[in-house]
């Protein structure tokens, strides 16, 4: 699940409300340099436009050439601008007969999936577009909207170049409908300076976790920064960590297969033992519903709190909110001595292709290059420059990132991941192995329980009638076999 700075924003009056959204700070930094067009309704045209993408002799001679619209959630230029010199330019000299690949910008994760919604429903929508993860797309698939990419995977030799961990979750019913593009794992960042200055050892378990946090907070810092106000559904990232650093891979692959039930014991302890993090003030201090998500980073990059538990999209920040802390990565915390070690890992950006656009082998062609490139030096320039959106899920290896061009540890961390994922020691994320309307219930309500508004108890069982739902529904997604005992 990618997330990104943003900042308020300016809607264009738009039938889509979710669609092409401005943010003040893309409205600032593009003044006077042409790297925004504002059509008459306000809206953000597209950066890769036809002006900018193709040669005045090329348009003359391609006057009725092909346009593709790739729906997108990354707001900030810079990010679009990579995508169109990595990816777009090379596709357009490639493609004399297409003339420009323009952006429709969401504003951020939730408006990207309500607004393709409302676009596909009234008939229009991008060509391509992103999705926050293999959970986001059964609702296109069932809807007829997202096209059947069987035959894709089998052209470009998917199944095998691409990690199984990540291909796997994409099958629903038997086809695949998007195609993985990013992968990441949830990781435990700290202060290593800090951590040397009071004597302070990374946690490694639930205890740990508790010692730590009480002489965290006894040097008046924050345990763990957390920042949910702008993004509800990034309460995720909790009940992630608390299910598989309780139950393992494999008592939680048996949950989400509905094998076991969300009321087993094992579920409820998990919650418990988060509800414990938060009633003694370990996740910013009880106040994640009121911190932003740019503040929640900021108050990690100025020293105010010791900790996040986040994703490898993490990355993508450091040059804005902590470009001179000393960071370091470690291993989540395992609450259950009995489960082996896993990081959650995932798939957090899916693409896919609208089933009534006119271009299907272009949109194929376009995706390919952006999720499996064959080139080893464009898979490495992708993750290095969009970290969090564009992570191809082929093997890279740490030398294909030229020196300096990433921020510290991030090609360690991706070896990391890759390594996990060759050999199966892998948990899961809620965003790609968890049903769409279970994952939606758990993340609006999790706060809820935090707060003790609802019990533990009722909200793991409005999570078995809503996972009930979408087992009968055939919504379950598929769920890899980890290569774990416990």
């Amino acid at each position: 699940m990618h997330i990104q700075e943003n900042e308020p924003i300016l809607p264009s009056p738009d039938s889509n409300p979710w669609r092409k959204m401005v943010t003040r700070r893309q409205l600032l930094s593009g003044a006077g340099k042409g790297a925004l067009a504002l059509g008459a309704a306000g809206a953000l045209g597209g950066l890769v436009n036809s002006s900018a993408s193709a040669s005045p002799a090329r348009r003359t001679a391609a006057a009725s050439g092909i346009t593709l619209d790739f729906g997108v959630e990354y707001t900030l230029l810079a990010n679009q601008q990579s995508v169109k010199n990595i990816i777009i330019d090379p596709f357009i000299k490639a493609h004399p007969e297409v003339t420009a690949v323009n952006y429709t910008v969401f504003n951020g994760a939730s408006a990207l999936d309500s607004g393709l919604k409302l676009d596909f429903a009234s008939g229009t929508g991008p060509d391509i577009f992103d999705e926050n993860g293999p959970s986001y797309m059964p609702p296109f698939a069932t809807s007829h909207t997202a096209m059947q990419l069987d035959g894709f995977y089998a052209k470009y030799n998917l199944v095998k170049r691409m990690f199984p961990w990540t291909v796997e979750p994409n099958l629903f019913k038997g086809h695949y409908y998007a195609v993985p593009c990013e992968y990441e794992g949830l990781h435990l960042w700290y202060n290593v300076d800090m951590f040397k200055k009071y004597g302070w050892t990374v946690p490694t378990n639930y205890d740990d976790i508790l010692a730590l946090g009480k002489e965290i907070q006894s040097k008046g810092l924050m345990v763990f920064a957390a920042g949910f106000s702008d993004c509800l559904a990034c309460w995720e990232w909790y009940h992630t960590w608390a299910l598989n650093a309780q139950l393992g891979a494999k008592g939680l692959r048996e949950v989400l297969v509905g094998e076991r039930p969300w009321t087993d014991p094992t579920v409820v302890t998990a919650m418990e033992n988060l509800k414990q993090l938060w009633d003694l003030g370990f996740i910013a201090n009880k106040d994640a519903s009121a911190i932003t998500y740019n503040e929640h980073w900021t108050l990690f990059g100025e020293g105010k709190a010791a900790m996040v538990m986040e994703g490898t999209w993490g990355f993508g920040g450091v040059s804005s909110f902590f470009p001179k802390i000393n960071y370091g990565i470690a291993q989540l915390p395992m609450w259950n001595p009995l489960v082996e070690t896993v990081t959650p890992i995932g798939v957090g950006e899916v693409l896919g292709i609208h089933a009534t656009t006119k271009y299907p082998a272009l949109c194929e062609e376009l995706v390919a290059s952006i999720a499996a490139p064959t080139s080893a030096t464009v898979a490495a320039s992708l993750a290095a420059e969009l970290a969090g959106i564009y992570v191809p899920c082929v093997p890279i290896s740490t030398s294909a990132f030229a020196p300096g061009s990433t921020p510290k540890l991030f090609p360690q961390t991706l070896a990391t991941l890759q390594k996990a994922m060759a050999a199966g020691k892998c948990g899961y994320v809620s965003w790609c192995s968890w049903p769409f309307a279970t994952e939606a219930y758990m993340y609006d309500n999790l706060s809820s329980m935090l707060l003790g508004t609802v019990s533990i108890a009722d909200y793991l069982k409005g999570t078995q009638a809503v996972f009930n739902k979408d087992k009968a529904a055939g919504n379950l997604p598929t769920v890899p076999v980890p290569n774990v005992t416990a």
